[in-house]
């Protein structure tokens, strides 16, 4: 704050510092730095430290304005110059009540801006200031701004021939959005319009049609989507997270549309698996898609084993949250490196452990709060990392198997498993030679394991195990432990201790 107060006191000698970034008025005692930066903006609190960074950034934070600030022209000028000798690239608002004559004001000082944020500024009509001093500008974000019309946003990309990337979700009121370029065509990679509620298949096709270089695209929570028909030959990124019309049929015709979509994203569509599943003409073809999330779309069998032969390239493959995975069906051909089958319910052990043992590549495996296994044969030489905590009957048939043959794996997640024993463990870890980190958290049977064998444990997590033998933590020592996780010992007040008498007034 003191560093504060002497770079805001004299404006006449603007500072190095290539950050700016605003913090909240309890910075703020000496009333010279309130009047020389309110006097011109008048839009909230500022406050100024050096920090290390490539690039400028000021960010102009909620605050009330300061009362009885005058504004001369001589603040004016003197912020002006100040301003425009920091050749700040980044400007953020994040005042609602913005007007647009405090955008006007400020965006006159900067020239060299490359990034413009206006996020949730809901007052703005953007129609009392213009962006074409501002013709290097690459990023914009216009998130929330209610005020953005169809207009207006065809406005705003003519003056911005430079623009790279523009973020404009939850704009109620755009409904045809057209990007016109002064000259060639938009140099637009990026584009969020996830959240406008009245935007329409057609209006989107055109929409991307106009834009050649297109790579990242999302239209998440667009309820008049019935298609994402909005395949590019450039684009490399698709979010139709929400999306209640679409279907994994309309979804193989975009991607048929474009060849270098590597990551795909279709979270919670209600309506993924509705109708068969047909390949557009030519029929099936190989594609370059290489991460796909369907969590909580419902993904079903006949749902992997056409994205097993669709997409040979995949890494990548999450589809948690569904009811319909039980066997589940991975050819030894993928080449998958992570998957996720979070919280699927039928999912038996004999998929899991088919799953393990032909997918040669596999790295990571998740299967938390699958309540249907009991004990997977899981044994391979590529995967790093395992979860399987929470499964509600896992380990309850008692038979003290050793299940886990991982020689690499590092990080094991076990927590939440009551059916985890002393005995259990000590099945287990002499398979897991390279286990850096443990978590056995809520695993309320253990009393006082032994982890004697693994000797390159270095993190264990003991967090509500409250069964542990009294001392057996402190006793704990293996050459690379580092980190010790364990709830803290509560007091309970059994209500048998007398009542202590209260002292009198005054002691």
């Amino acid at each position: 704050s003191r560093l504060a107060a002497q770079t805001l006191a004299r404006p006449q000698s603007p500072p190095r510092a290539k950050t700016v970034y605003a913090k909240g008025q309890e910075w703020f005692s000496n009333e010279s730095i309130v009047r020389n930066v309110f006097g011109y903006l008048g839009v909230g609190q500022l406050f100024m430290g050096q920090l290390e960074d490539a690039s400028a950034e000021i960010l102009f934070l909620r605050g009330e304005k300061p009362k009885n600030v005058g504004s001369t022209r001589l603040v004016r000028k003197q912020w002006a110059e100040w301003a425009r000798s920091l050749g700040a690239v980044s400007l953020t608002f994040l005042k609602r009540g913005l007007l647009d004559k405090h955008v006007a004001r400020i965006l006159g000082c900067f020239t060299a801006l490359e990034t413009l944020s206006l996020a949730e500024c809901q007052k703005l009509k953007f129609t009392g200031f213009s962006l074409d001093r501002c013709s290097k500008l690459k990023v914009l974000v216009l998130n929330g701004c209610s005020q953005l019309t169809d207009e207006t946003f065809r406005v705003l990309t003519l003056q911005l021939p430079l623009l790279r990337e523009l973020y404009a979700t939850s704009c109620s009121k755009l409904v045809n959005p057209q990007v016109v370029c002064a000259r060639g065509a938009s140099a637009i990679e990026v584009l969020d319009v996830s959240g406008c509620s009245r935007l329409t298949t057609d209006a989107l096709t055109k929409l991307v049609s106009s834009l050649p270089r297109l790579r990242h695209l999302f239209i998440g929570s667009l309820e008049l989507i019935e298609t994402p028909v909005v395949g590019s030959p450039t684009l490399e990124l698709l979010l139709v997270d929400r999306c209640g019309l679409v279907t994994f049929q309309t979804v193989l015709m975009a991607l048929a549309k474009s060849p270098r979509l590597q990551f795909m994203s279709m979270q919670d569509c209600e309506n993924f698996q509705l109708g068969p599943i047909r390949f557009p003409p030519p029929g099936p073809q190989p594609l370059a898609v290489e991460e796909l999330n369907l969590s909580g779309s419902y993904p079903s069998d006949k749902t992997v084993e056409t994205v097993a032969a669709s997409m040979p390239r995949l890494r990548v493959l999450d589809i948690s949250n569904s009811e319909t995975i039980k066997n589940p069906a991975f050819p030894p051909t993928m080449v998958l490196e992570y998957l996720i089958i979070n919280q699927c319910s039928f999912l038996t052990d004999s998929a899991v452990s088919q799953a393990v043992k032909n997918l040669k590549h596999l790295k990571h495996l998740s299967v938390n709060n699958c309540d249907a296994l009991v004990r997977p044969s899981i044994e391979s030489t590529s995967l790093t990392l395992l979860d399987v905590s929470s499964c509600l009957k896992l380990l309850t048939d008692k038979s003290c198997k050793n299940w886990l043959q991982c020689p690499a794996l590092e990080v094991l997640f076990l927590g939440g498993n009551a059916a985890l024993t002393d005995a259990e463990l000590a099945v287990l870890c002499p398979g897991l030679p390279a286990l850096a980190e443990l978590n056995l958290c809520r695993c309320t049977a253990l009393n006082e394991p032994d982890l004697t064998s693994l000797e390159a444990l270095e993190e264990v997590d003991f967090n509500e195990c409250w069964n542990l033998v009294e001392g057996y933590v402190d006793e704990l020592e293996l050459p690379s432990l580092r980190t010790i996780y364990v709830t803290a010992p509560q007091e309970f007040d059994d209500g048998d201790e007398e009542e202590e008498e209260e002292e009198p007034p005054g002691q």
